[in-house]
């Protein structure tokens, strides 16, 4: 009885392992291929943030308020010419920054400018220097931030 064992025929082992290596790659390409989507989206974005050029001008508040103040946003001559979706302004004085919630849409075109408000954040204290950062949009509504910041400094 102890002669009579059967064991695995070599045809179907050699069909489990190459199911087995097939499954293999096909894992490993799954994530090859993710993980190269995913950055080439990124570095689409990121060129075509390179050669933009902006100039920031914090304006100020508006005399005896500090809740209406004012930043000034150039298209400089020589930026690039890819359409922007629009950008974001972030106030700040000293240590704190205040961002508005409902940031600029649209592009702007060379030498174009454009003004910003901050209205009411409930302010302590006038800003006395604004940045703004460049955004593009995907159709579903996720936005790309530039990673360069254009400061009024």
């Amino acid at each position: 009885m102890l002669n009579n064992k059967k064991g695995i025929s070599g045809i179907i082992l050699t069909l489990i392992m190459i199911v087995l290596v097939i499954v293999a790659v096909g894992i490993v390409w799954y994530v090859v291929n993710n993980v190269l989507t995913q950055q080439t989206e990124a570095i689409d974005y990121a060129s075509k943030c390179l050669g933009l050029n902006f100039e920031v001008e914090m304006l100020g508040c508006s005399p005896g308020t500090i809740n209406d103040c004012k930043t000034r946003v150039t298209r400089a001559s020589g930026s690039s010419g890819e359409a922007i979706d629009g950008f974001e302004v972030t106030w700040i004085h000293g240590t704190t920054s205040y961002t508005a919630d409902d940031p600029y849409t649209g592009n702007i075109p060379t030498s174009k400018t454009v003004e910003e408000n901050l209205g009411g954040l409930g302010l302590s204290s006038a800003p006395n220097e604004s940045e703004v950062r460049i955004y593009f949009e995907e159709e579903d509504g996720t936005k790309h931030y530039c990673n360069q910041v254009f400061s009024s400094e």
